[in-house]
C-alpha cells in the first residue's frame, strides 16, 4: 500500500534506501535489482524497472 502511494505521489526513496538494488546493479544484474526493488516496494514490473533505470542513470551505472 505504502509502494502505491508514493508511486501516485511520484515520491522516490532515495537509493540509499535500497541498498540491495545499489548493490546489484554494480555487480551489473539489473534483473536483480528489479526484483529487490519489487520485492521491497510492492511496485510493478514496469514501475520497478523504470526506478532502477533512474537510480542507475543517476548513479552513472
Amino acid at each position: 500500500m505504502e509502494a502505491v502511494l508514493l508511486d501516485h505521489l511520484e515520491i522516490h526513496l532515495p537509493a540509499e534506501d535500497h541498498p540491495d538494488v545499489v548493490r546489484h546493479l554494480t555487480d551489473g544484474r539489473k534483473i536483480h535489482a528489479v526484483k529487490a526493488y519489487r520485492e521491497q516496494t510492492g511496485a510493478s514490473l514496469a514501475d520497478a524497472k523504470a526506478e532502477v533505470e533512474r537510480i542507475a542513470r543517476d548513479r552513472g551505472l
